[in-house]
């Protein structure tokens, strides 16, 4: 029933072909949410220099937590919504995202609120240097001031991917994405601000595609209760008063499912603060090259995220339509894909390191840290590739508290244990920090792969029955 509505149908076709399909827009969109942060880093490197630059690296890392904070969230409700889309549902599915709306409203003004008021405290929690503080307190504060946008478009867009619908917000998120290099141009060099010109204008772009994306839904909604006017004769207003009593359950099944998912970004990126921390103390060049480093990081991570959200969406409406063996099929080919796409980028990024560093700054110690940052990690991500993919058909169930429990225990408690131990053990050095992050990444593949094939997939054959 929803594929009337624009929307494309995962219950039925080639497997392979769909994913590929459904996750490129994905990784596109991903790819230009990067842009955002890869065209500040170069502007604010270029233009304002190495202390600027680190001071947006080291905000970001706390705004990042944040809005993937929310995404986590946003892909929960993406679940419920893929299933109810799978089963052919439009009442239930409109009614979703009403409620979905609503919640991002309320999370963003008091997300904001909060960040306006601890930028300072949360910056000091990072042991943040002197010489930086000012101006990351400055970026920080003012993308804090501007996060509802950004939270809108999120939502919007997970509302929009559970419904198969991956290409739409690829155009609204390329449309921001190309006032927000014009703007940060603006801003820098035409007007001569400092770091708050970078965070104005990525909060203005967000702004767009939050709007556009508004628009999207709500003619998706209007459509879908046109559809069941005419199919079942049902009175539209009579139904929504009826659904309206049941907001704070639905508020309640968005957060038991997306919390988990949400948790799942907050730990990964909270031992990320607390490995930032442990960079701070090696001084402001490896602390610019880290920055870097995270922005080529963000590159090299979009196919496996892009083709996990696949398989989870993949999942939920094939496990709303109680299609089993098109979900295990589904793993397969996202694994040989996600893990594919990734080994070939890693070996780019490789080869081209130095290249790509030099976009961002004019100092060749800084260059030098980063590229030792990329040679020691990016040939170990294929793991994490790995383990996205059987994290997104967990969840695509129904089931995001196994792999939040998971990613707690290998990708926050170990880095945060290992890291000061590491550290004590072998001096603060970069070491400690790929050592940390090698043995994370092992630990969380074995286990999700061991939870998967040997309890997983019985329950995924009688919950879908």
């Amino acid at each position: 029933m929803f594929a009337k509505i624009g929307s494309n149908n995962l219950t039925e076709g080639k497997i392979s072909r769909q994913l590929f399909l459904f996750a490129i827009p994905l990784l596109l969109g991903n790819l230009l949410q990067q842009v955002y942060f890869i065209t500040d880093s170069i502007i604010v490197g270029q233009c304002l220099g190495s202390t600027a630059l680190a001071a947006v690296g080291t905000a970001s890392s706390i705004t990042i937590l944040m809005v993937n904070f929310f995404t986590g969230i946003a892909n929960g409700t993406g679940i419920i919504l893929a299933q109810y889309a799978g089963a052919g549902d439009n009442k239930k599915l409109g009614h979703t995202i009403r409620a979905a709306a609503i919640f991002t409203v309320i999370f963003g003004v008091i997300c904001s609120i909060t960040g306006v008021i601890f930028s300072p405290d949360f910056l000091n929690m990072m042991d943040t240097p002197s010489d930086v503080f000012p101006q990351a307190n400055n970026f920080l504060t003012y993308c804090f001031a501007g996060m509802l946008p950004m939270l809108i478009y999120n939502m919007g867009a997970a509302s929009l991917q559970a419904m198969g619908d991956s290409r739409t917000p690829l155009y609204f998120l390329s449309s921001a994405c190309i006032v927000n290099v014009i703007l940060d141009l603006i801003f820098i060099q035409g007007f001569g601000m400092d770091v708050e010109g970078t965070a104005i204008a990525t909060c203005i772009a967000q702004a767009l595609a939050a709007a556009l994306v508004f628009i999207a839904i709500k003619k998706k909604i209007a459509a879908m209760q046109k559809q069941d006017t005419e199919q079942e004769g049902s009175n539209v207003m009579q139904s929504e008063s009826e659904e309206t009593g049941t907001l704070a359950q639905l508020f309640k099944r968005i957060l038991i499912l997306g919390l988990p998912i949400g948790m799942q970004s907050v730990v990964i990126n909270f031992s990320n603060i607390v490995v930032q921390s442990h960079i701070n103390s090696l001084g402001s060049d490896v602390m610019a090259a880290w920055s870097a480093f995270c922005r080529l990081d963000g590159f090299i991570i979009l196919p496996f995220m892009s083709f996990s959200l696949a398989v989870m969406t993949f999942t939920g409406q094939n496990f709303g339509a109680k299609k089993t063996d098109r979900i295990f099929q589904g793993v397969k080919s996202g694994l040989i894909m996600s893990c594919g796409f990734t080994v070939v980028l890693e070996i780019l990024i490789v080869i081209f390191a130095e290249p790509c560093f030099e976009i961002f700054t004019r100092s060749d110690e800084v260059i030098a840290y980063a590229c030792n940052m990329v040679y020691y990690m990016v040939p170990f991500y294929f793991m994490m590739a790995a383990a996205r993919v059987y994290t997104g058909v967990i969840s695509g169930t129904g089931n995001s508290i196994t792999p939040m429990i998971i990613n707690i225990l290998f990708m926050c408690a170990f880095r945060v244990a290992f890291l000061p131990f590491g550290a004590h053990m072998w001096g603060r050095t970069l070491m400690v920090v790929y050592y940390t992050y090698w043995v994370s990444w092992i630990l969380s593949l074995v286990s999700i792969m061991a939870y998967y094939y040997f309890k997983m997939k019985r329950k995924i054959i009688i919950l879908s029955n």
